[in-house]
């Protein structure tokens, strides 16, 4: 059964791991390494990343995509974690503070709908394309 949602409030807040290996740029920017991916990852640049027709189509988006789990009753938020990279696709996704093993079922299914979402807008730091990690937040 689909259970519609009721509220959807979505907001962007770019934010980076907790790392020593903060490095804030003369624009503004900040970045760190991230281990894992081998990479540098933006946190805060000059020109964030945006969902391509902008905050109100990210929400239709979401509303339209996202299908309750059967068994699921949820109010609350969950807080997506990922990286708009160079091309603008979306990688590293995942639940932000979540170990994967805690997945609930409505987890693997907001990821689900990370991974039906076009590219985005690109970050920019200094006018160059940057990998940046965006924090999402959407409250059921």
């Amino acid at each position: 059964m689909k259970v519609p949602l009721i509220l959807v409030i979505a907001s962007i807040i770019a934010c980076s791991y907790k790392t020593s290996n903060l490095n804030k740029q003369p624009s503004g920017c900040s970045k760190s390494y991230d281990t894992i991916l081998k990479m540098d990852v933006y946190s805060f640049v000059d020109e964030m990343p945006e969902y391509p027709e902008g905050q109100q189509e990210l929400l239709k988006f979401i509303t339209k995509n996202l299908k309750y789990p059967e068994q699921e009753v949820f109010q609350g938020t969950i807080t997506y974690s990922f990286i708009v990279d160079k091309e603008g696709k979306l990688i590293d996704k995942k639940i932000y503070n979540k170990n994967k093993e805690d997945y609930t079922p409505l987890d693997k299914e907001a990821l689900r709908v990370l991974e039906l979402m076009p590219k985005w807008k690109i970050g920019k730091c200094n006018g160059e394309k940057v990998p940046v990690r965006v924090i999402l937040p959407i409250k059921l």
